[in-house]
């Protein structure tokens, strides 16, 4: 035990949080902002209340502790070089970001980098995928492994790859989805398994179809659901045990604004109002407070957007954000479950113009 836990040179009722959080068994987590308050709803700001909030922390569900409205936080301008149309995922099991490959301006890249919640390092690699963009990456905190399909390399590619950590290995599942580029992948955490969803095909025609990753293994899910899309997002929920979907553009070339979650079994369509449509946003679930973040993208004239919602199962509401990302598409983001925090890298501008900056909101 200690007393003054957060150095704050007063012994109160964080400090109560801190000890309390660590005897629950859960690692401090960094830079985390805590937020006290009449936990209980007694009228009382008191140790009860740090407790509630101890427990919801440690993942006890108490469903009870307040929330502090989140910002956005610059954390870095240089280390991973500029670039639209990669991949990022939290690797759990390391305790980092994984960026992959994208697109500088002056080409497709194959490069990896990690960011250990300090500053980027590049991860030099021997077998590695080509060069590519709008591929889809996530990270399966089952295995402990980072699967990455597809993309748009010289060609649109229809390869499946692992990720060790520190090499690449090329897979051979006995059945695939089709090749395909700008669509989307979410680790599904309650079933252990990825899903995928939508994209372009080989000849640039949006697809429609759903697969699940399951044990190395694609299996195809439903036959009905979305309409077929590109640059569209996804993100499990786990807490509520379904994947949402957001936007995109259609075969008719119609930017859409809507809402679908999965359920494991089947689509829904769970809103038809909410962001402004568009596509190449980048969106990410945040744990800790149950709630899916959505930022930028592109709109119909492919203008970058630099707005943040946030969806919480029934429905989208604007953050009320004081610091935000320059407006951004084509970039990407992750939760980062060490840290409880959004992270976000890269993009570009409406000018065309590679980002390479880093971004948390927490």
């Amino acid at each position: 035990m200690c007393g003054d836990c957060n150095l704050d040179s007063a012994v109160d009722m964080v400090d109560t949080l801190l000890v309390a959080h660590q005897a629950a068994g859960i690692q401090q987590l960094r830079g985390r902002q805590l937020c006290l308050g009449d936990a209980q709803g007694d009228g009382d700001v008191d140790i009860l209340d740090a407790l509630v909030i101890a427990m919801d922390l440690a993942g006890l569900g108490t469903g009870l502790a307040c929330r502090c409205d989140p910002d956005w936080r610059l954390v870095a301008t240089t280390g991973a070089p500029a670039r639209w149309g990669h991949t990022l995922s939290f690797d759990s099991f390391g305790g980092a970001m994984v960026t992959f490959a994208g697109e500088d301006g002056s080409g497709r890249r194959d490069d990896v980098w990690k960011w250990y919640g300090v500053d980027w390092s590049p991860k030099p690699t021997g077998l590695k995928p080509t060069p590519r963009s709008e591929q889809a990456q996530v990270f399966d905190v089952y295995s402990g492994l980072t699967f990455m399909f597809g993309g748009q390399s010289t060609v649109v590619s229809g390869d499946s790859w692992i990720w060790h950590g520190g090499s690449w290995e090329l897979a051979a599942p006995p059945a695939s989805p089709a090749p395909r580029a700008e669509h989307a992948m979410a680790y599904q955490a309650t079933t252990g398994t990825t899903l995928l969803f939508g994209g372009r095909d080989t000849g640039g025609v949006p697809l429609g179809d759903t697969w699940i990753l399951d044990g190395g293994s694609w299996l195809p899910a439903a036959s009905s659901g979305p309409a077929a899309r590109v640059g569209h997002v996804l993100a499990q929920d786990p807490a509520r045990g379904v994947t949402v979907l957001f936007g995109g553009r259609d075969a008719a070339g119609t930017l859409l604004g809507d809402t679908w979650e999965w359920d494991g079994l089947a689509w829904a369509l769970v809103a038809a109002i909410g962001p402004s449509p568009r596509e190449h946003a980048a969106v990410a679930h945040d744990d800790y407070r149950g709630i899916t973040v959505l930022f930028g993208g592109a709109d119909d004239a492919g203008a970058a957007l630099d707005d943040t919602w946030e969806w919480d199962g029934a429905g989208w509401t604007p953050a009320p954000v004081t610091t935000r990302p320059p407006a951004r598409r084509d970039h990407a983001a992750a939760y980062d479950s060490t840290g409880g925090l959004i992270f976000l890298f890269g993009g570009r501008d409406t000018a065309g113009t590679a980002l390479g900056d880093t971004w948390e909101y927490r």
